[in-house]
């Protein structure tokens, strides 16, 4: 029995986008890779207009462009590949796509299912990951894109790592700010409502209430490059299954390295204090939400409320 059912391509409808058809793209047109990372182009740049009932399109043009190997070995397994984008004729950058296949899985009808992250660049320092379904037909070597998953950007929820993958669902880690680490359930994005505000006679505000009362960024560090942990979820198949948040994990030596925040020190000091002090960074040994709530009273108490 494969590790992924044969409705593979059905599963999260209600939380992720479904492409049907086939791109026309298969491991065939190519010797080094599965395919070209800017065949994902139109999924991002261009979403509104994307149509779920025609093909994903390869442009001829981008397919020019050079593949790289970021890291991994020769199989496709592993691999991170990136692809940047044509410059502009002024010579302005305007990103690129990169991707790395987390498994490749044989399904029943001897289809192959896979599964990988993605990241996309729009030329400036933002990385916005994806999590991504595809499938090889066994037919046609024809692949196409079946669900994908939107997340952040790098340690604003982003670098989406894929933890294990079974029958009933897959595990996944999000980058995660202190901010984050400290309001696990909290979604709202930060750092949108932060460009809102400083928008003249614009006040955005959040029904949320942080823990301790500590804002993003002016408290506690929430800065695109302040990663100090993941947040862990399931995400069970299925068409009305939402991600379940199972836990987190503490990168230490990052989180003691974030200074942004009037309160950053105090909880800096308490992590340093705590059973985390010596913890490295062991994604596939999260904390279980159990005991990371009965830490974030400790800590909330040692930082003053």
């Amino acid at each position: 029995m494969p590790l992924l059912p044969t409705t593979y391509r059905k599963f999260g409808i209600a939380l992720w986008l479904i492409v049907v058809t086939s791109p026309g793209f298969g491991a065939s047109d190519t010797s080094d890779y599965l395919f070209h990372p800017l065949c994902l182009h139109d999924v991002f740049f261009d979403p509104e207009q994307f149509d779920l009932n025609k093909p994903l399109r390869c442009d001829s043009s981008l397919l020019k462009q050079p593949v790289e190997v970021i890291s991994g070995t020769t199989d496709d397994e592993d691999r991170y590949l990136w692809s940047d984008l044509p410059k502009t004729e002024d010579g302005w950058r305007q990103g690129g796509i990169g991707y790395e296949i987390f498994k490749i899985y044989e399904m029943d009808n001897r289809d192959q299912g896979i599964v990988m992250t993605v990241t996309f660049n729009e030329g400036g320092t933002g990385n916005f990951g994806m999590i991504a379904l595809a499938e090889k037909l066994f037919t046609s070597s024809d692949i196409y894109l079946s669900a994908f998953r939107f997340v952040g950007d790098r340690c604003n929820d982003g670098y989406p790592t894929i933890l294990s993958v079974d029958e009933e669902g897959m595990v996944y880690s999000t980058a995660a700010t202190p901010f984050r680490l400290l309001n696990p359930a909290d979604d709202t994005n930060w750092r949108v409502m932060r460009h809102l505000n400083s928008i003249a006679d614009l006040d955005a505000e959040s029904d949320f209430v942080p823990l301790g009362g500590w804002a993003p960024y002016d408290d506690v560090a929430n800065a695109a490059a302040s990663c100090a942990g993941e947040r862990v979820y399931r995400l069970p198949w299925g068409s009305d299954n939402a991600p379940e948040l199972v836990g987190i994990t503490i990168d230490t030596q990052r989180w003691l390295e974030q200074t942004q925040g009037a309160v950053q020190s105090c909880l800096n000091q308490w992590v340093e204090s705590s059973r985390y002090s010596a913890q490295s960074h062991h994604p596939q040994t999260f904390i279980s939400m159990g005991e990371w709530d009965a830490s974030l009273s400790l800590m909330a108490a040692y930082c003053g409320q």
